[in-house]
């Protein structure tokens, strides 16, 4: 379902939430606006934020 390999971005970050525009997360650690596709020290892995990727075939 999931790949092993996990990007580490704020959008899956625990401490992130994303807007709904999709073009920012807030997050919560930091108390500012940040690129979904960004990282920082405070990362923390939440599975509860990816969405499978669909199957083809």
């Amino acid at each position: 379902m999931f790949s092993k390999e996990i990007s580490k971005i704020c959008a899956y970050c625990e401490h992130s939430k994303m807007l709904a525009s999709g073009r920012a997360v807030i997050c919560n650690k930091k108390k500012e606006l940040l690129a979904p596709n960004g990282v920082c020290s405070s990362y923390r892995y939440d599975p509860l934020k990816r969405s499978p990727a669909a199957k083809n075939g």
